[in-house]
């Protein structure tokens, strides 16, 4: 099961990691979500403040 990441612009990610105290995330592509190689690929990372919500259910993102 994966948690959406959805951003103040609407754009849709797929999250990878939570840093609390850094108040970040690490994020990759929802177009990726069945190719994802976390030994290959990098992930990007977003601020909290660019967040607008963040939920398993990606049709509540949509």
């Amino acid at each position: 099961m994966h948690t959406y990441v959805k951003l103040k612009n609407g754009e849709i990610w797929i999250l990878w990691s939570d840093n609390v105290e850094e108040e970040t995330m690490h994020v990759y592509p929802l177009d990726r979500k069945d190719n994802w190689d976390v030994e290959w690929d990098k992930c990007t990372e977003i601020n909290y403040s660019d967040i607008e919500m963040t939920d398993t259910n990606l049709v509540v993102l949509q």
